[in-house]
């Protein structure tokens, strides 16, 4: 019984309080207000939105709506995995707060670029535009997959010293649209062993920073292979066989999930040397 005290209490020591509000707020809470959205009745059509005439509930609304439990379920877990390798990769390179900024970006501010970009797509195809009336949270995943090339390389950045964090995020960014197209439509046992490879990986990483913060780095080369496994994971995962909607939709996250914070980060660099 004292043993277990004792590990209790080295836990409770370990774990960083802004770690456990982070989990909460961006992970436990975004989850529930998906399911309880989903249950609701009626949620769905009061979110969703007409493509060619959209509001700005409805932009930001489909984007927690879903039509089906396999959608929410698979964006919730998704979410969880790439989002959370995300979370851990910036707070070891101690950056944990652009990820903050970037989540509240991505569901205030990217649906509105998302949708602007599926519209000037598919402005003469209104079938395929009807699809977007309920997107759920498929852009946001696509968002942090999009966000993962910044993550890696701002842990590459803390093993190297290398600071060309956007320039090794732009090299990532773009081999992900080489991997995206040229397994497009494609899902096989690739992505499952992939995914088997990232969720071990992802725990093993969760379990190094609870035990401390600064055992996430070492070894570092296994945790950067690991990293880039799951993005590899992310993006065979956003373009499964579906309708050309789908998967642009999916597109629409991946670019505005990378752009948006790399013109932040940008710009705050830009701004921080004109004051220095």
């Amino acid at each position: 019984m004292a043993n277990d005290q004792s590990l209790r209490e080295q836990f409770r020591g370990n774990v960083d309080s802004n770690l456990i509000r982070d989990i909460l707020l961006f992970f436990v809470l975004p989850s529930l207000i998906l399911i309880a959205i989903y249950l609701y009745p009626g949620s769905e059509q009061a979110l969703e939105y007409e493509a060619r005439n959209p509001t700005v509930v409805g932009i930001i609304g489909s984007n927690l709506a879903h039509r089906n439990i396999s959608h929410i379920q698979s964006n919730i877990i998704g979410y969880w995995i790439l989002g959370g390798a995300s979370l851990l990769l910036m707070r070891v390179s101690g950056s944990a707060a652009i990820y903050r900024y970037a989540f509240v970006a991505y569901i205030l501010i990217l649906p509105f670029f998302a949708s602007w970009t599926i519209l000037q797509i598919f402005s003469d195809s209104p079938d395929i535009l009807s699809r977007f009336e309920s997107v759920g949270f498929s852009q946001t995943v696509g968002a942090v997959t999009g966000f993962l090339p910044i993550a890696i390389a701002y842990y590459y950045s803390e093993l190297t010293g290398d600071t060309r964090c956007i320039q090794v995020s732009l090299g990532l960014f773009v081999l992900g649209f080489a991997v995206a197209f040229y397994s497009l439509g494609e899902v096989n046992n690739t992505v499952i062993l992939l995914g088997v490879l990232g969720v071990a990986g992802l725990l093993y990483m969760s379990y190094q920073l609870v035990q401390s913060p600064e055992t996430l780095a070492e070894p570092g080369l296994p945790f950067l292979g690991g990293s880039v496994v799951l993005y590899l994971y992310g993006l065979l995962l956003l373009f499964p066989p579906s309708a050309p909607g789908g998967i642009y939709g999916h597109m629409a996250g991946y670019v505005w999930g990378y752009l948006l914070p790399a013109v932040g980060i940008a710009v705050k660099t830009g701004y921080d040397e004109l004051r220095s």
